[in-house]
């Protein structure tokens, strides 16, 4: 679904999320060989981003300039904190972080680690100086921790990370990562930043995602719409399968989700994605998973 870019509608996704309850998005970043990493030691790169997918300044509680309930609200603000005033004209995004909500998403990502075989949990926040939001972030990811801990022997957690050393240590040594849990707007910067990683310049084009609440789930490609693209035959499919992929380990058919996995990884290795178009892609998938599949009946 296509985001606004004018400001008379907020974000489709967005608003889903939000219906749905869809607390964590999932965003799986891998190396596959025949991918084009940017440098060799980006190759092996393993990492899953948990971003907490409903609250922080994705959340779209804004205040459009000039409206009265923007004035009214900044003038309360200003009343509130005559030390650090607002200019009149400005609009305004609000970011809020609550308790349940950090619990929610710490909580599914110890059990996806628990799932996954996943060792190292890092929360990335700017702890250091949004001490009312990043900071309770990381206090409350830890105390859950430290809650639960006995459930999850092996796993270790670090909160001590700061979203601009994250990016720094991640494009000179992405392998220290194994899972990054973290607020709304850092998760969709991280998870492009992982793309260029692991693929270069057309990564995000490969990484699938999954946005998934209590009771059901989303699946979607990493990247955004791409409407110029429509009918082209020039779009790669491998992160909407990749997504597939997804959607069949949610619903328990793990041997479907290898094979698919299993067809990107082919179809990579080939060198081929960047140079067969749309069809092309998925037909020959769809032939590799067909010979798979009967070969092992």
């Amino acid at each position: 679904m296509n985001t606004p870019t004018d400001d008379s509608d907020t974000s489709p996704n967005v608003m889903l999320r939000k219906a749905l309850n869809l607390h964590a998005c999932v965003r799986p970043i891998k190396y596959y060989q025949g991918m084009n990493a940017a440098v060799k030691n980006y190759q092996g790169t393993d990492i899953v981003i948990f971003r907490e997918n409903v609250e922080d300044l994705y959340s779209g509680v804004e205040f459009k300039v000039f409206d009265r309930e923007t004035v009214d609200l900044i003038n309360t603000i200003n009343t509130l904190r005559p030390n650090n005033q607002i200019p009149m004209d400005s609009g305004l995004s609000i970011k809020f972080t609550s308790i349940e909500g950090t619990r929610r998403i710490m909580n599914s990502a110890l059990e996806y680690a628990k799932e996954h075989g996943r060792k190292k949990i890092a929360v990335v926040t700017k702890r250091n100086i949004m001490k009312a939001t990043d900071l309770l972030f990381a206090q409350t990811c830890e105390q859950l921790f430290e809650e639960k801990k006995s459930e999850y022997p092996g796993i270790t957690l670090e909160s001590v990370w700061l979203i601009d050393n994250t990016t720094q240590k991640l494009v000179s040594i992405p392998n220290k990562f194994d899972m990054i849990v973290t607020l709304n707007l850092y998760g969709d910067i991280l998870s492009d930043l992982c793309g260029g990683i692991v693929g270069g310049e057309n990564g995000i084009g490969l990484l699938p995602g999954a946005n998934i609440g209590d009771k059901c789930a989303i699946f979607e490609a990493t990247h955004g719409t791409w409407p110029t693209a429509a009918g082209k035959n020039i779009a790669s499919p491998i992160a909407l399968i990749l997504s597939a992929k997804m959607m069949l380990e949610y619903i328990g058919e793990q041997w479907f989700a290898d094979l698919i996995e299993s067809a990107v990884e082919n179809v990579l290795l080939d060198g081929r994605y960047e140079t067969l178009g749309t069809k092309e892609t998925a037909e020959y998938m769809c032939k590799y998973m067909h010979k798979k599949r009967f070969a092992n009946i």
